[in-house]
């Protein structure tokens, strides 16, 4: 777990300090030069330059920026959409808990994928919600948050069915505290826990979710990079420099594995406090 939080803090570091690193190099990531296209990794440029002659290794950084902003801010939207069903769900009881559940099984049942592809072809742009920088991050925050949720929500719910009848939570409710007034102050407090062990699992399934969609160019829309579309556009640069295929894939891969092993470690972690 340690090695795991500090390749993702090592990572974060670095795509956020990328316009500090661009201007220590006096390189930047979006100025064309098409007589240095595809220039090997070496010289004024680490890892060489794109198509159009743009710094890879900058490029690279600021894709991680994007790339990394998407799964947080989709694992925390579900998250929070989630833990709010999940808590409401296994602390009402009775009708309400089974009519949400069976809305997580609905939602659990559709094919994600069809999904994924309809819901970001929309043009939020005619919303009103689309930024010529941000409308493909925000797009695929929405689509995560509307079908992300569901692991996080029966996490939630199971966990909160433990503790709703515990001793703290009855006193409570025998004292006469309101149930808004229970849920923040003894539920919430004693299942945050788990909600975040699934929470951070959640965020490498969007940073994949995210690669794929840019890659089939759904997502993030050229100039401003993400490690998905980065690696779209080197597909058909292989044969040139497959190095720019090479370095976004092993970044996501990094990336994911990363979080995944984060996860397992808070969860075992949660695991061991709970046995003693």
């Amino acid at each position: 777990m340690i090695l795991a939080g500090g390749t993702l803090a090592l990572l974060a570091a670095l795509c956020l300090a990328a316009p500090l690193i661009a201007a220590l190099l006096g390189l930047d990531g979006t100025q064309v030069d098409l007589l240095n296209r595809l220039a090997p990794p070496g010289g004024d440029h680490l890892l060489g330059t794109d198509e159009l002659g743009r710094d890879y290794l900058i490029r690279l950084l600021e894709g991680g920026r994007v790339s990394l902003l998407v799964g947080l801010g989709g694992a925390l939207a579900a998250g929070v959409i989630g833990t709010f069903i999940g808590v409401v769900s296994g602390y009402a009881g009775g009708r309400l808990d089974a009519f949400l559940m069976r809305l997580t099984d609905v939602v659990i049942a559709l094919p994600i994928l069809p999904l994924l592809l309809i819901v970001a072809a929309v043009d939020l742009g005619k919303l009103g919600l689309a930024t010529n920088d941000g409308g493909g991050a925000l797009r695929i925050i929405l689509i995560v948050a509307l079908f992300g949720w569901t692991t996080v929500a029966r996490v939630a719910r199971a966990t909160t069915l433990s503790v709703r009848r515990r001793t703290y939570v009855l006193a409570a409710e025998a004292l006469g505290a309101r149930p808004p007034r229970i849920v923040a102050f003894h539920i919430l407090p004693n299942v945050a826990g788990p909600i975040i062990v699934a929470t951070t699992l959640t965020i490498g399934t969007v940073v994949l979710t995210e690669s794929v969609l840019s890659f089939l160019g759904l997502g993030i829309q050229p100039p401003l990079p993400s490690w998905g579309n980065l690696l779209s556009g080197a597909q058909t640069l292989l044969a040139q420099a497959p190095h720019l295929a090479v370095l976004p894939g092993l970044a996501i891969f990094i990336t994911v594995v990363a979080f995944n092993l984060l996860g397992d470690g808070l969860q075992a972690r949660l695991d061991r406090r709970r046995r003693a």
